[in-house]
């Protein structure tokens, strides 16, 4: 670069080589004649001074001496024209030169600036109409000029400043168009390539092609300068140019940036309220809670012990106990260390999912979740598998499709994001990807093995970072399950985000609080609105139920449906498109009757009803086009498309394919409830009307008429259809007393009865909750009712019907008030696991609080937790804190427990602290665990931790472990690693595994490894599990491993060491630890090389430990084998165990390992004898449980029917039970009815599983939970089931016996 130095008063040219240029101003101007302009040939002959536009020249040197420059550059002079590759690079280089000067002269030759005074009439300069005309803003060449440098200063001809670029951009940007950003040096590519073409617009040069050269510099891109070729040519040449180039330049993160900017925006991730405004993802709850984790390849499962037929357990908004509660940003805490990330996430249609969803992408985009894990989220609602089309079914397809397809060069960004991530993981950037996967439930039945997109899906499934959603009881494939490191479930609100959402909806505290007031005197509301569509429902709609005549609405699920209807219809006939041209205004809207608004939206309602019911008949809840259409067109609706139009734009459907176009979106309705509602209701219309069922068949596109009781008789005891009656029973009720008792009586209809007895009374209870107390059958059947309870605690010696909220209160009350005092324990026993304790039961109970027995105080204390919130019930627990016996004093603190923050409460709680009862004491510290940090507390613990007994410390140290950061604490935690109770030590190893990474607390966890005493080694093992991949702690705990003279301590270090067993380094040390003489060290690196089992090396140890001469070893063995059953060693290896072992518990689990193989003979016939003829019952079992999927072999079949004779306990096994659904009852003969009824009768009244035996026309259908099977019987079987039923006892027994009255005939 050549630069004019200012030399003394005149000047010279000066040559500098790249990176050893100076400081320099640089000069613009326009170009006069030809012959005025200075060029470098003038300068080198001397004769520059000579020229016109020497003026110039003697301008800029004089400008850049004031400013302390001593170079300066001028375009006329400093490039050597006649030098054709020094003017092409010169040309090239002209935007950076302009772009790295100090200073930027503009030199107008055609603006004056006298030294007159602008009049006193306007204050606009007398210079500025010159300047807006001047030459200068119409050349293509200053374009440049004006946007490259950071400081541009404009100057008269006579030199004088009239402003700079800063100061004059308001005026520049009237003339020039140009926004102020790009004048003040935003980057350029903020601004679109037609922005930047629109600059150059009025602008012209000397030889057109030149308007192309100009702009290269506002693109940074090189052009070929082909002069001759002409404007257009050289227009196109450029456009082609600036579209390689930003292809060139585009990287993934351009992808990821657009991504966060286009897809993740926050208008896109907020969730549409029922009022049609948007709420931010701030103020929506995710809830997540514990359902299975995998630890190795076994499973550890939490579950609720609320009944699972109980409304709120349907809906998943059972009151949990937060301790189950698994916090979002700690979802990846116990898996940091780990290659692989795989959680499944099972959330009910419309609680949550998709909120989950974008929960998750927003705080990773804006709060920062997760992002030292990973560099992106990428969020793939699988739905749009199925209408994504693509010849190649690649990761870069359909990145394109559903991220990048309206991006001008999404092909291109689309295969940087593939690149990047590395499908095949090969790549680092593979591991810091996460896939949310979202809906594999609506897919995962699609295609089959082999198909482009089925094997797109496993691609997808098997990343190694992968959230998954899905529904609660949807299948998931066993390749799926079995790489699953974490299962959990969206669950419901808690009471304390209910109250924060109503102060946020409702915009303060006073209206809040009434409305808190109301759903604490409505339990079935207050657990409703746990969902969150459903408190979004009740504040939209709470001036409706606030009205004091709104008292029915409150009481049952479908009047509180239906005032929810009621409100978005009458928000609905507001927007919709009427016939008759005439809008409904919202005031008319306000004054509708609940039946003038029916009849407004009658036709859009039975489109929703017809919708519904085809859903609910076919299993479905996201409708696509296709299905969409033949349920419009069977039904009639499809033309009138107006109607339909307004159905899917209304308040009940709602669409995740915001990206689809309108006639490609699937729907489906706003929370699963109300899809059932809107069944239920054309089931309803059907009923009322005495009109067919018309089950639509999707696949063959036929309808199929059902005689309504037909229907009901068929699917009431279906479990998908629960809520469902309930609605309808409900829906039924307000047609009036002889509707109602009819639908009741084809109910209990004898001939479609479930012939074991609890499902069908669920059935009963839950539907009379739905219709008024004065309905004429209610005292019957509740009779019937309080028999089965009665015959339950008889047979069960417990019972499961009380722990349903829906249960009578009638009943409830009488038998807590009951003198009967067995009947009355076992009731209390389940008043816990209830949602809610109704207003009613208040009294009786609160009665029994001074009962004689201590055991039925303790219970009463226990009922009564979850309603400790209401005035009286607190201040009668607080009394109960002073009961003469200690145990009932801990049930007390533990049922204050949700009211540990209210100051009286927290008090009495920690006064308990110096209980004489060490089970009051360590209530008393467990009830204060959801207090939150406080300081009294926290001392108050910590002053107690010298407690004599081990259960208080360890219950104290469980509560200081939330507050692990805390330097006192953590100290404290550090000793009771020294504690002599493992419930004490325990505890605290797992408060320090969560501060672990601080490097204090790791160095004083690795010097507990050399402490003296074993248990003290083990407890710093414990604590530092999340820690096991860090190299310090890994090779102690190598060290321990192989070194520890307890057996114990290696032990709990192979454990530790087995979450890094994909490590070659800690393979090879576990394959040399089997040769430990210790069995349970053994067994435990066994059981942590069983997820290597693939591995020949190690499925070869394995094989060897098979022969160990310690049965745990042996066991764990064929446990951890069980994958590679196929394999033909394992499988004689297994075989081998299962005929030869000396262990009950070898052969057993030997016989499990080769569960998946009972079809191949050879495993048949071993399975077939140990079942004949193996001592153990549990061996027997097993092999029970192996044969039964191949029940339909004749040879089986003998040998099952074998063990049915020969034992007659073997009846009550659930295997033979199972068995029915591939067999029939042609498998037994009519001696063995009895005990299979006997067996499923017990099995009936069991707490997790809905099952029933019910009368068919044709046969028996048995219900399992997710399986129903239609079984031919014959007469004389079914004849032997009803006997087997009076034998039992059974409260309905007494039906008539054709058996019997013919001996009676006789």
């Amino acid at each position: 670069m050549r630069l004019l130095e200012c030399n003394g008063g005149g000047i010279r040219l000066t040559e500098f080589q790249p990176g050893s240029i100076p400081e320099y101003a640089i000069l613009s101007h326009t170009w006069g004649l030809d012959g005025d302009e200075v060029t470098y040939n003038d300068i080198m002959a001397e004769i520059a001074d000579q020229k016109v536009g020497y003026e110039k020249i003697t301008f800029c040197r004089e400008q850049a001496k004031r400013d302390r420059l001593q170079y300066f550059w001028v375009d006329t002079c400093c490039i050597n024209k006649d030098n054709g590759p020094e003017l092409l690079s010169s040309l090239h280089s002209m935007f950076a030169w302009y772009k790295d000067s100090k200073r930027c002269y503009v030199y107008l030759s055609d603006v004056s600036k006298g030294t007159e005074q602008p009049s006193l009439e306007s204050s606009t300069p007398s210079w500025e109409l010159a300047f807006r005309n001047s030459r200068w803003f119409t050349r293509g060449w200053t374009l440049q000029e004006l946007i490259a440098p950071s400081s541009v200063a404009f100057y008269s001809k006579e030199g004088h400043l009239l402003g700079d670029k800063t100061t004059l951009k308001n005026l520049i940007h009237e003339i020039t168009r140009i926004p102020a950003k790009a004048l003040q040096g935003s980057l350029l590519s903020q601004f679109t390539v037609e922005d930047r073409f629109a600059w150059m617009k009025s602008r012209a040069t000397k030889e057109p092609e030149d308007l192309a050269y100009a702009l290269q510099g506002l693109f940074d891109i090189f052009l070929p300068m082909m002069y001759g070729c002409g404007k257009t040519q050289a227009m196109q040449t450029l456009r082609r140019s600036i579209h390689d180039d930003m292809i060139a330049r585009l990287s993934v993160t351009d992808a990821d940036i657009y991504l966060r900017d286009d897809h993740y925006n926050d208008e896109r991730l907020k969730i549409e309220r029922l009022s049609r405004t948007r709420l931010s993802m701030r103020h929506c709850y995710i809830n997540l809670a514990i359902i299975k984790r995998r630890q190795g390849s076994r499973a550890e499962e939490s579950q609720s012990k609320s009944s699972p037929f109980e409304l709120a357990h349907r809906l998943k908004i059972q009151a949990l106990n937060k301790d189950v509660n698994l916090d979002l940003t700690t979802l990846f805490d116990t898996y940091e260390d780990s290659d692989n990330r795989r959680i499944l996430i099972r959330g009910r249609a419309g609680v949550g999912k998709t909120t989950l969803c974008k929960k998750i992408v927003f705080e990773f985009e804006r709060h920062g979740l997760w992002n030292n894990l990973f560099e992106r989220v990428l969020w793939f609602p699988l739905r749009g598998l199925k209408t994504w089309t693509s010849n190649q079914c690649n990761l870069r397809e359909f990145l394109h499709h559903f991220y990048f397809r309206h991006h001008q060069f999404g092909v291109t960004l689309a295969d940087r994001l593939a690149c990047a991530i590395d499908f095949d993981g090969h790549l680092y950037e593979n591991e810091k990807t996460l896939f949310i996967l979202d809906g594999l439930d609506e897919v995962a039945d699609t295609w089959n093995p082999g198909d482009a997109k089925y094997d797109f899906l496993i691609r997808l499934l098997n990343q190694p970072n992968v959230i998954i959603t899905s529904r609660p009881h949807a299948q998931i494939s066993e390749h799926v399950a079995r790489h699953i490191d974490l299962e959990v479930e969206t669950i419901g609100f808690y009471t304390d985000q209910v109250e924060e959402y109503l102060k946020m909806a409702f915009g303060g505290i006073e209206k809040a609080a009434k409305a808190q007031e109301v759903l604490r005197r409505f339990p079935l509301i207050e657990s409703l609105v746990r969902i969150p569509i459903l408190l979004d429902a009740f504040c939209f709609t709470w001036d409706t139920l606030s009205l004091p005549d709104n008292h029915a609405t409150r009481q049952t699920m479908t009047s509180f449906y239906q005032a929810i209807v009621e409100e978005l219809l009458r928000k609905d006939v507001v927007r919709s498109e009427k016939p008759n041209g005439q809008p409904v205004t919202e005031t008319t809207a306000a004054g509708l009757l609940a039946c003038q608004l029916e009849a407004q939206s009658e036709e859009q309602l039975r489109l929703l009803e017809d919708l519904a019911f085809t859903g609910m008949f076919h299993d479905m809840i996201e409708f696509e086009p296709h299905d969409r259409n033949i349920v419009l067109e069977k039904y009639g609706h499809h033309r009138n498309i107006t109607l339909v139009d307004q159905c899917l734009k209304s308040s009940f459907l709602r669409t995740s394919d915001l990206n689809e176009a309108a006639g490609s979106m699937s729907y489906h309705f706003l929370h699963l409830t109300f899809q059932e509602f809107f069944a239920a209701k054309y089931f309803v219309r059907q009923w009322t009307s005495q009109r067919q069922i018309i089950c639509l068949d999707l696949g063959s596109r036929t309808t199929r008429a059902m005689q309504r009781d037909d229907f009901l008789a068929r699917y009431k005891y279906d479990p998908k259809y629960d809520i469902f009656w309930r609605f309808v029973a409900g829906s039924i009720d307000a047609q009036g007393q002889e509707e109602v008792t009819r639908f009741f009586r084809e109910l209990e209809d004898p001939q479609s009865r479930d012939l074991l007895g609890p499902v069908h009374q669920r059935l009963i209870m839950h539907c009379l909750a739905e219709v008024s107390p004065q309905m004429s059958l209610r005292a019957d059947l509740e009779l019937k009712l309080e028999c089965w309870l009665i015959f339950e605690i008889k047979l069960k010696k417990r019972s499961i019907f009380p722990k349903e909220s829906e249960f009578p209160d009638r009943i409830l009350c009488k038998i807590a008030e009951s003198e009967d005092t067995k009947t009355t324990r076992e009731v209390l026993r389940a008043f816990p696991y209830r949602t809610a304790i109704a207003n009613a039961l208040l009294p009786p109970l609160l009665n029994r609080l001074n009962d004689h027995n201590k055991i039925v105080r303790g219970l009463v204390v226990s009922a009564l937790r979850s309603r400790a919130s209401d005035p009286r019930v607190q201040q009668a627990l607080l009394k109960q804190l002073d009961d003469d016996d200690g145990l009932v004093r801990g049930a007390a603190a533990l049922a204050l427990r949700s009211r540990a923050c209210v100051p009286q409460v927290q008090q009495a709680l920690l006064d308990r602290l110096d209980d004489t009862h060490p089970l009051a004491r360590q209530y008393a510290v467990r009830a204060l665990r959801d207090r939150g940090p406080d300081p009294q507390v926290q001392q108050a613990l910590l002053n107690r931790l010298d407690d004599n007994d081990g259960l208080v410390r360890g219950a104290i140290t469980k509560l200081l472990g939330t507050q692990a950061s805390d330097p006192q604490v953590q100290q404290a935690l550090l000793n009771l690693l020294s504690d002599d109770q493992y419930v004490a030590r325990h505890p605290a190893a797992d408060a320090l595994n969560s501060q672990a990474s601080n490097p204090h607390i790791r160095q004083a966890l690795l010097n507990k490894l050399n402490d003296n005493i074993a248990f003290v080694r083990v407890a710093a093992i414990l604590a530092l599990l999340s820690q096991a991949s860090h190299p310090q702690v890994q090779q102690a705990l190598l060290n321990r491993l192989h070194n520890d003279a307890a057996a114990q301590v290696r032990e709990v270090a192979a454990g530790a060491l087995g979450r890094q067993i994909s490590s070659i380094h800690v393979q090879q040390a576990f394959l040399t630890q089997l040769n430990d003489e210790i069995a349970g060290v053994r067994g435990a690196v066994v059981y942590a090389l069983g997820s290597q089992v693939s591995n020949t090396q190690v499925q070869q140890a394995l094989i060897h430990r098979l022969d160990d001469d310690n049965a745990d070893v042996r066991t764990s063995a064929a446990y951890a084998l069980s994958s590679r059953a196929s394999d033909p060693q394992v499988q004689q290896a297994l075989i081998d165990r299962l005929m030869n072992d000396a262990a009950g518990d070898v052969r057993m689990y030997a016989a499990d390992a080769l569960s998946s193989r009972a079809y191949h003979p050879q495993v048949q016939r071993a399975l077939i004898d140990r079942l004949n003829n193996d001592a153990v019952a549990g061996v027997r079992r097993a092999a029970t449980r192996a044969l039964i999927s191949e029940a339909s072999s004749p040879h089986v079949q003998q040998a099952l029917i074998g063990r049915l004779n020969d034992d007659a306990a073997a009846a009550a096994e659930r295997t033979f039970l199972d068995a029915l659904h591939l067999t029939g009852f042609g498998l037994f003969e009519e001696q063995h009815i009895k005990k299979l009824y006997a067996a499923a009768l017990d099995r009936s009244f069991g707490e997790r599983e809905h099952y029933c035996w019910q009368l068919q026309p044709n046969g028996l259908r048995v219900f399992t939970s997710g399986k129903t099977s239609d079984l031919t019987v014959t007469a004389e079987q079914i004849i032997c089931v009803k006997e087997a039923r009076e034998e039992n006892g059974t409260p309905d027994a007494e039906e008539p016996n054709p058996r019997k009255r013919k001996r009676e005939d006789d």
